[in-house]
């Protein structure tokens, strides 16, 4: 990948946890739609650490959809529905 690509997956990173709720909420749309899982991690401490509801469930949302689509392996895949799942319901 290009480091252009990986910037602008930081820069849409950091907007999804900014305190502007329309920039914020914009860039956890734009993680939803992400090509790849780079953003997996990011997606799951956002859903898992954040307090507001919406954004939460952005997150969510979109780490469930790049499970989903993105082919990783079964045992990948249940380690980060793990890491999501418990954090989400608070185990």
């Amino acid at each position: 990948k290009s480091i252009g690509v990986n910037q602008f997956r930081d820069i849409v990173v950091r907007a999804a946890s900014a305190d502007d709720e329309n920039l914020r909420y914009a860039a956890l749309r734009a993680l939803n739609d992400w090509p790849d899982d780079t953003p997996l991690n990011d997606l799951i401490k956002i859903a898992t650490n954040t307090e507001e509801e919406k954004s939460r469930i952005l997150a969510q949302r979109a780490a469930l959809r790049l499970l989903k689509e993105t082919p990783m392996g079964d045992q990948r895949a249940v380690e980060y529905y793990g890491k999501l799942m418990m954090k989400t319901i608070n185990i």
